[in-house]
């Protein structure tokens, strides 16, 4: 397991970097070309499946506010929603509805198995909260060891599935 994966770097964070002009066009290719090395010297690096800690720009701004991090100082919405908008167009592919389960089980637009779990809600003094998400990536971990959840469907269309939350 991973914080981060090189999947993200260059999906959301390197790539944001590069639409809002931190990168220019020849840093991006050195990049592309880097992160394809990097790929292909892992070998058999593979993700099983990921999991998306899903809250919205305004409470992870609220939350690097209060941690206080001198590296976090200046985060502005601005880029906190942009990667916000890298980050559910790769993993929740589907449009997001206010019908979604709190936490769901659903294949990213590359065909990985993704849980979102909703963290918008402080859970940290939420036990019962708490236990359910643990449940739900205990159970999704278990899948994905079986070989159970990683395939995308055979119509292309993500799937989702209701965890216990």
């Amino acid at each position: 397991m991973f914080e981060r994966s090189v999947l993200s770097d260059k999906r959301c964070f390197a790539q944001n970097c590069y639409e809002s002009g931190l990168m220019d066009e020849t840093e991006w290719r050195i990049y592309k070309d880097w992160h394809a090395f990097l790929l292909s010297s892992f070998g058999g690096l593979r993700l099983d499946g990921l999991i998306y800690l899903r809250a919205p720009p305004q409470t992870c701004l609220e939350r690097a506010r209060r941690r206080g991090r001198d590296e976090e100082d200046s985060l502005d919405i601005e880029y906190l929603e942009a990667l916000h908008r890298k980050h559910e167009r790769w993993l929740v592919p589907a449009a997001a509805d206010e019908e979604e389960p709190l936490d769901f089980e659903t294949v990213s637009d590359d065909g990985r198995s993704v849980l979102v779990l909703n963290v918008d809600q402080d859970f940290e003094s939420d036990p019962a909260r708490s236990a359910a998400m643990t449940a739900a990536v205990d159970a999704f971990v278990r899948k994905l060891q079986a070989g159970a959840s990683g395939d995308a469907p055979a119509d292309g269309e993500p799937k989702r599935q209701k965890t216990a939350a």
